[in-house]
């Protein structure tokens, strides 16, 4: 879109908004932290309001963190549960060969 359409398509406050901060900037008698804060208040309007906090993400998945939890014991029942689960899968995969091969 182009510059010129996008401001005719802004509201009328978010213009005036913007003019007034500019006229600010523009004014040499203004005070410096007048015009400082009408600077960052044109770019915090322009980028967006910055993060304050920090996010910890660790990249682990909820299964992940689960797994993290169980004992040694719980972990070798998985392992045998996935074993079982794996040779029937086969089993199966086998016989539906053997029928499609009649």
């Amino acid at each position: 879109m182009a510059p010129l359409r996008r401001l005719k398509s802004c509201p009328e406050s978010l213009l005036e908004g913007f003019a007034a901060r500019l006229s600010i900037i523009n004014d040499s008698t203004a005070s410096a932290g007048a015009r400082l804060r009408a600077m960052e208040q044109l770019e915090s309007r322009a980028l967006g309001k910055p993060k304050e906090t920090l996010e910890h993400q660790d990249g682990k998945t909820e299964v992940d963190r689960a797994m993290d939890e169980m004992s040694i014991e719980d972990l070798e029942a998985l392992v045998q549960q996935g074993r079982h689960l794996r040779a029937v899968e086969q089993a199966a995969a086998a016989n539906e060969t053997a029928e499609v091969d009649d």
